[in-house]
């Protein structure tokens, strides 16, 4: 009797679900049109890779990172957001898509935002050695949250690369996972660094382990990225990128180009969210980013004898939250990231942790709670609401990685331990 009520609750909990991802699905596709209907596409992000590629397409390379010259050519944008946003991407990416500024503004849109999405689902096909054993049910649930996880379909609608770094992560993990003395995981990680404060954790973390080749492969691969740029931009262009960063981060703090602290889901749009200054703010992320550096030295540690595939795989899932909420700069759509270390935490914990059930209920409810947080700050007219959400997926994520590790390294689970 208990066994079948059981049951039957189990099926009206997991049927809920479906319908609830189905809903959100929905809603994303339906705005996902209406934009066209009302040629409401020239969003942001496609903005600013459309300002950088025009500018090194006329041949003003040199002028690359010249905010009033960017100024002027988003004002002759169709529907002109309203104030600048800068292209703060590196100069060998406004290289590349250079070719696509000689298209319409909409044909560019539309083949970064399905590009987008074909990045994402091979991505996906190429964590299949992890997934493919594991039952109906989990694959199931699989599809139903790494295509439900709002940040992804946010990153397709608004153009942003995201998901381009998703898959070179993805790759690079592949490779590790493989033969982590292996150097194309380098190459990997230097093609993402299209945003590179996005992925500076794992190159830290390879430094911290010892991956010898991956990281010669990746200092080949970024000055070959470089050796580029120049090329094309120019060398004053190129070398102006560092400035550009810096103003980055300094316009988290004054609200300058609609960049935002408190609208970052990391730690430091938490530290701003709860109302610290910006000097405590700075003070605080110094801590945070000193600590995360030193945990990861150790969790890194090379130790062949003992670090097996299964334990590169928690490696992988702790550093990816942490080095998010670490990042000086975050957008929410950067935290389509997570998905990776869901996935990931995931075939750790399927068949070998006590905790496992509970880590299930998060994995698949953290995805509605970040949709709705979504509405939820639409109608409030309050991004810090979803970016506050998102960062608390990422801090869960986190969490339950770190016990994970915990377990591991005292013995509390089965199997080999990390050291």
């Amino acid at each position: 009797m208990h066994m079948r009520l059981a049951i039957r609750w189990h099926t009206v909990g997991a049927g809920f679900l479906v319908c609830l991802y189905m809903f959100l699905v929905f809603l994303h596709l339906w705005y996902y049109m209406y934009q066209f209907k009302d040629q409401r596409y020239n969003l942001s992000d496609v903005k600013q890779l459309y300002t950088g590629a025009r500018i090194v397409a006329d041949g003003h390379g040199s002028q690359l990172y010249d905010f009033a010259l960017q100024a002027d050519y988003q004002a002759e944008m169709p529907l002109p957001f309203g104030s600048l946003l800068p292209f703060n991407y590196p100069p060998y990416f406004a290289a590349v898509l250079s070719p696509l500024a000689r298209l319409p503004f909409l044909v560019m849109y539309l083949i970064l935002s399905i590009g987008q999405w074909l990045a994402y689902g091979c991505a996906i096909w190429a964590l299949r050695f992890l997934w493919g054993g594991w039952s109906r049910e989990e694959r199931f649930w699989l599809i139903t949250v790494v295509f439900g996880f709002p940040g992804v379909h946010h990153s397709a609608r608004w153009g942003n690369p995201v998901l381009f770094i998703f898959l070179f992560v993805v790759l690079a993990f592949r490779a590790a996972y493989r033969d982590r003395r292996s150097a194309s995981p380098g190459v990997w990680l230097a093609l993402a660094t299209i945003k590179p404060h996005l992925i500076a954790g794992l190159f830290w973390s390879f430094i911290a382990g010892k991956r010898t080749r991956s990281l010669i492969a990746a200092s080949f691969a970024l000055v070959f990225l470089l050796a580029g740029a120049i090329i094309v931009v120019g060398f004053e262009g190129t070398i102006s990128f560092g400035k550009v960063v810096a103003t980055t981060f300094a316009s988290g703090e004054t609200g300058a180009y609609s960049i935002k602290a408190a609208s970052m889901p990391n730690m430091r749009g938490l530290f701003t969210f709860i109302g610290l200054s910006p000097s405590s703010v700075r003070i605080g992320m110094l801590i945070f980013i000193c600590s995360i550096a030193l945990f990861m030295g150790w969790l890194w540690r090379t130790r062949a004898t003992s670090q097996s595939a299964k334990d590169e795989s928690l490696c992988w899932a702790t550093t990816v939250p942490l080095m998010l909420l670490a990042s000086p700069h975050l957008n929410p759509q950067d935290v389509s990231l997570a998905v990776l270390s869901g996935i990931l935490l995931w075939s750790h914990v399927r068949c070998r942790s006590n905790r496992r059930h509970a880590i299930l209920c998060f994995l698949l409810l953290a995805p509605i709670a970040s949709q709705f947080s979504f509405f939820w700050a639409g109608a409030a007219a309050n991004p810090q609401i979803w970016s506050v959400c998102n960062a608390l997926i990422l801090t869960g994520l986190a969490i339950f990685s770190l016990m994970e590790v915990h377990d591991r390294t005292t013995n509390r689970s089965p199997g080999p331990t990390i050291y």
